[in-house]
């Protein structure tokens, strides 16, 4: 009887340690980008944007030379987004915007060599959208109004994943692609004065990785779930809420700080995952000076 507990201990020990040793670190496939929030109003407005996005806890320095850091993961996720738009009508506008973004997550084991005792992994993505879209008041007031766009857009992503023994590179392993998205961006713009604007602007994305390079192994890309990439597209949904202010005498001139969330991928792959949330600051700069 004892030897039978004993047994029954040894065999939940072990499926626990392998249950433990199954843990596989999250992989990012996409990121937020800032939505192009126009606040138009008539023919002929124009937009140029630009401003930086962050994720929290970014700036925090991480340093894998001292020891007592090795059991702390970390990560930074940094970005710059590119806007302009311009009002071809009183109703229809076009829009292009670029996305460039640096991503590193540093994990305290590589989960697949386990003979390493910390992994990096860090992406590249950059990307270019356009759109064409409408734009229209709700209510005679004109202190909301409606814009919709639709897009598509073209991009590149790469990533390294490296396992170190210590401080030396151990192993390199890479996925690059191409990628591919139309996004459905619909956006409420509230004007409380000339001087405060707010945006709400949830978007519907389908991301698609095209023209997969990768080294790493069949039994990674299953580990890593990586293989759902193949041939899906990505469904993603994006919000943002946009807070735009203005300077008496520079009309011209706004303060933009967005807030921007997104979906993980729902295609049944758990380990593929999207950056949650992003903050955005920047300005915007509108030429056109409005006949009031």
């Amino acid at each position: 009887m004892k030897s039978f507990s004993a047994s029954i201990i040894i065999i939940l020990t072990a499926l626990f340690l392998l249950q433990s040793c199954s843990t596989t670190n999250p992989r990012y496939v996409s990121s937020p980008s800032v939505p192009n929030t126009t606040f138009f109003r008539e023919k002929g407005d124009m937009k140029f944007a630009v401003s930086g996005s962050a994720a929290p806890f970014s700036l925090e320095k991480y340093n894998y030379s001292n020891n007592k850091d090795y059991n702390r993961n970390r990560r930074s996720v940094y970005g710059v987004d590119g806007q302009a738009a311009f009002a071809l009508s009183n109703h229809f506008m076009v829009a292009v915007d670029g996305v460039v973004r640096n991503e590193e997550d540093k994990y305290n084991k590589d989960d697949l060599d386990v003979t390493n005792d910390r992994s990096v992994i860090g992406y590249n993505r950059k990307m270019i959208n356009g759109a064409i879209g409408v734009y229209a008041p709700l209510g005679v007031s004109q202190r909301a109004w409606f814009n919709f766009l639709a897009g598509i857009g073209v991009g590149r992503s790469t990533s390294q994943d490296n396992g170190y023994i210590g401080s030396s590179l151990k192993t390199n392993r890479y996925l690059n692609a191409d990628l591919f998205k139309i996004n459905l961006h619909p956006s409420f713009n509230f004007f409380f004065s000339e001087f405060f604007r707010m945006s709400v602007a949830p978007r519907f994305s389908f991301l698609k990785y095209n023209n997969i390079q990768t080294n790493y192994s069949h039994a990674d890309l299953k580990t890593t779930q990586y293989e759902a990439l193949e041939g899906h597209y990505l469904p993603l949904f994006e919000p943002s809420i946009i807070l735009q202010s203005g300077f008496p005498g520079a009309d011209w001139l706004k303060l933009d700080m967005g807030f921007h969330f997104s979906s993980d991928p729902d295609i049944g792959a758990y380990n593929l995952n999207s950056r949650n949330f992003l903050f955005s600051l920047g300005f915007s700069i509108y030429p056109y000076k409005r006949r009031d």
